[in-house]
């Protein structure tokens, strides 16, 4: 079997690294790492293809002129290097070295790798590749052709005329095309100089005023690998570090991201007998006592609980596998004592499966992944137990798809020995104990205390689910099914032939070519058929509606129709599942299926919609926030220009678009009320330009004007997000308004693409983190409120300010009442909230709900 070279230019990956990684990365120490991080991240990647027979990295200390973050890292390389198996030559002319190691691996019959200076990839043949870490690629002799128009032999030479950054100058007046044609028709730039007088005027003057300079980017360029070996390469034998040593240097350096999945380290005990799970709950009563359950399905309504382990986060687990009966039986009358004290990570399916066993989980008062949310909401994203105890720990904990396997072949927990299950669940909880115990001294009380009971809200809500009325779903998809062969045959009529129109190419000849319609804009293989670019056009041709309408409609059947039907539990609902503890913004977000993505805009979409039913005599409820997101950047910034309006009930909408169009409100058309809706929502979000001109089809220097004029009518809204900004940069963080602290990273970093991100994040984050505050508070005041009045409505879900609940049809305008009233006082506001409440069988025909005394700040329209 064939022998693997890696050769690694570690100084090159490094600096590349250093412009590529955040430069805020620190170690635990503290120092800057981002280089470090590049170098590691691309050594590891590489040796998950195969493992080499031989490893050099070279690095070369040549004195240069780096920035001050990166000289240090420097210092570091060596030793992160030989962690990860390597062995390190340090030598002058890194790149000349590294080709000569290729030509003697290549000599004893090795394969190579190198990386990741664009010169090697000269090197490149079928027993060489060559990696670019920055841009995860390995390169063949046929991606080296595409990328860089000439076969490997020939990029020495290209190199040397269109230049690398710092490495090779290049030829002033020659770019990438010049110097193909050159080289294709020359053979090299030496056959180029010898025939001069036919070369193309603009190359032969760029050639003859570099003349003097080429011999020396050439052998700049050119890799020959005539080096003298300072180190033979028999010498070199890779050996993989052990997961324990590499992970104790990748902990020390802060890169959590790479760490090794380990064997568990905890004390497993497992638990026969009651009198064993007694000494369990008391040796961790001492700590922070957390569980964790083994469930062989976490669907909502279909958990089953293989066993639960204990843990107090000192490095110790008790195991108690379902089958111990009378160790079971002990078991869950500790999990039901409100007066012992217990944690857990992400708790909702554990609460729902112990349910369906008659076990009512009680005495919760801390959960890792709340923690986690309240601590570093966008950083630790999406707050899964093993991530997070890589970045909180610096443990590697190995996750079910590692264990159990993925898709048909995917194993249950009874399918692993039962030490292995033990093993696995009590290293489990004893790291969502240690999370818990390095992370809640920071959280207020309070705010841990409601997400904790938002996590009983959220699981009443999986446990309800939704009705589908599979009949409805039939019946939207034959008429879908007719409407679309009419499109399909109006779009063949319009385009004057058959064609597929679901084929990019086809459609982009169709509407490009033989219509002649404008062209937004171009993908690598042609015409841009995207949504968003035909919506630009959409007026062009009736064509153009009709392909959009026809995509939509099998988007409809594809995405909703049939997945719909594969979501439908054996009681004719979906369950969605729910967590209080994955967006950014902290908004309560649901899966399989996603209710808050549920169609409903058009008459097609709303057939969707219509499929989602109340039960016999009960009716859907929804009470709806009127411009919350408004409502709350009038409190956090006080402008007069939105705290007036808003409190006299005036069109919002309407008073930008007047204020954007320079025009009195009462002139205001329909069409430019809706660009005022789009700038509300783009600008407010802290969208620039660009993305403002592609949203409204305008070009860059209107959607500028149109922002500019946005900010002399809405001035505070504009400053209060400049300070916004500055305060992420002075303090690291943003607060919403409930008192949760956002961090924002990437401020300071090196890569503008980050950093506006950032800069983005930071401007709108306490916004929308502040709208979440106030959605998540509401539908927590409202089941309080419904649970209070023992009113038998319960809440469904919850869609950005929306909270659908099921009510009993003879209680309705008590639930009504009930649910608006605590909702309006989520918060006091410098604005009071409105809500508007509907009703109806199914979620697409909702009425309005005419209560007898209206309440303040209520509208009956919604």
């Amino acid at each position: 079997m064939t022998d693997r070279t890696l050769l690694v230019s570690a100084t090159n990956v490094l600096a590349r690294g250093f412009l590529v990684v955040p430069t805020d990365r620190k170690s635990r120490a503290g120092g800057p790492v981002n280089g470090l991080y590049a170098v590691a991240r691309a050594v590891l990647h590489v040796l998950e293809w195969k493992k080499p027979s031989r490893a050099i990295a070279v690095i070369d200390r040549a004195s240069r002129q780096w920035p001050e973050l990166l000289m240090p890292q420097l210092d570091g390389l060596k030793a992160l290097l030989e962690a990860l198996g390597l062995t390190v030559v340090e030598a002058p002319d890194e790149a000349h070295l590294i080709a000569a190691y290729t030509r003697t691996a290549l000599a004893v019959g090795d394969d190579v790798i190198v990386g990741m200076d664009k010169r090697f990839a000269q090197l490149v043949s079928d027993k060489v590749w060559w990696y670019d870490a920055n841009k995860d690629v390995r390169y063949t002799p046929k991606v080296v052709k595409k990328r860089f128009t000439v076969l490997p032999p020939l990029v020495g030479d290209w190199l040397a005329l269109v230049g690398d950054d710092d490495q090779v100058p290049g030829v002033a007046g020659i770019g990438a095309k010049g110097a193909t044609g050159v080289l294709e028709t020359y053979g090299s730039v030496e056959g180029a100089l010898e025939k001069l007088d036919s070369v193309e005027t603009r190359a032969r003057k760029a050639l003859i005023a570099s003349r003097a300079e080429l011999p020396v980017h050439l052998a700049r360029a050119r890799l020959v690998g005539d080096r003298v070996l300072p180190l033979a390469l028999a010498s070199a034998r890779y050996e993989s570090p052990t997961a324990t040593s590499l992970n104790e240097v990748l902990e020390s350096l802060g890169f959590v991201e790479l760490l090794a999945s380990t064997t568990t380290a905890t004390e497993v005990n497992e638990c026969q007998s009651a009198d064993d799970v007694r000494a369990g709950v008391k040796a961790v009563a001492s700590g922070y006592p957390s569980l964790y359950a083994l469930l062989d399905n976490r669907e909502p309504g279909r958990e089953a609980i293989h066993g639960i382990a204990l843990s107090g986060g000192a490095g110790h687990g008790w195991y108690v596998a379902a089958s111990k009966t009378a160790a079971w039986v002990e078991l869950t009358r500790w999990l039901a004592d409100s007066k012992a004290p217990k944690r857990g990570h992400d708790l909702v399916a554990t609460f729902i499966a112990l349910e369906r066993i008659g076990v009512a989980l009680a005495g919760v008062v801390g959960d890792s992944a709340c923690a986690s949310h309240l601590t570093q909401p966008s950083g630790w994203s999406p707050h899964e137990l093993p991530g997070l105890a890589r970045h909180v720990l610096g443990r590697s904990l190995p996750d079910d798809d590692e264990l159990l396997g993925t898709g048909a072949e995917r194993k249950t927990w009874s399918a692993l020995p039962s030490e292995h299950c033990a093993a696995i669940a009590s290293a489990r909880a004893d790291a969502s104990a240690a999370i818990s115990q390095k992370l809640e001294p920071g959280i207020a009380p309070a705010l841990m205390a409601e997400y904790l009971e938002l996590t009983g809200v959220v699981v009443r809500m999986e446990r309800a689910g939704i009705a589908i009325d599979l009949g409805q779903l039939e019946r939207a998809e034959a008429a879908f099914a007719k409407i679309e062969i009419e499109l399909q045959a109006d779009i063949e009529a319009l385009a004057g032939h058959s064609f597929n129109i679901n084929s990019s190419a086809q459609l982009g000849k169709v509407l490009f070519e033989e219509l002649g319609l404008p062209v937004v804009s171009h993908t690598k293989t042609g015409f841009s058929t995207a949504n968003e670019a035909l919506e630009r056009i959409s007026d062009a041709h009736p064509i153009v509606g009709s392909v959009l309408r026809w995509r939509m409609l099998r988007r409809l059947r594809d995405s909703w129709i049939h997945s719909l039907r594969r979501c439908i539990h054996a009681d004719g609902k979906v369950h969605s599942r729910f967590s209080v503890a994955r967006s950014f913004s902290g908004e309560i977000i649901n899966s399989n299926p996603d209710l808050g993505r549920v169609p409903g805009r058009t008459s097609e979409m709303a057939e969707i919609r219509r499929a989602f039913v109340a039960g016999p005599g009960r009716l859907l409820m929804s009470v709806d926030f009127n411009q919350l997101g408004l409502h709350v950047l009038a409190h956090l910034t006080k402008d007069p220009a939105l705290v007036g309006p808003l409190r006299e009930r005036a069109d919002m909408h309407r008073l930008t678009a007047a204020a954007v169009f320079d025009k009195p409100a009462d002139q205001i058309t329909l069409e430019e009320r809706q660009v005022g809706k789009v700038v509300n929502f783009a600008t407010f979000a802290g969208q620039g330009a660009s993305s403002l001109a592609l949203q409204l089809g305008v070009t860059a220097a209107e959607a500028k004007e149109y922002i500019a004029r946005f900010d002399r009518r809405y001035s505070q809204v504009r400053a209060f997000q400049d300070e916004q900004l500055r305060l992420a940069k002075e303090q690291g963080f943003i607060v919403t308004i409930a008192g949760r602290h956002w961090p924002i990273g990437a401020l300071e970093s090196l890569d503008s693409q980050l950093r506006s991100y950032a800069e983005r994040l930071a401007r709108r984050g306490t916004h929308e983190g502040s709208v979440a505050d106030v959605s998540r508070r509401a539908l927590l005041m409202a089941d309080r409120a419904l649970r209070a009045s023992g009113l038998k409505a319960t809440p469904l879900v919850e869609v950005v300010d929306e909270v659908l609940f099921e009510v009993d049809e003879r209680e309705l305008l008590e639930s009504a009442r009930v649910c608006a009233q605590a909702m309006l006082h989520a918060f006091e506001l410098e604005v009071p909230l409105r809500v508007g409440v509907e009703a109806g069988k199914n979620w697409a025909d909702l009425h309005p709900v005419k209560l007898d005394e209206p309440l303040p700040g209520h509208t009956r329209s919604g």
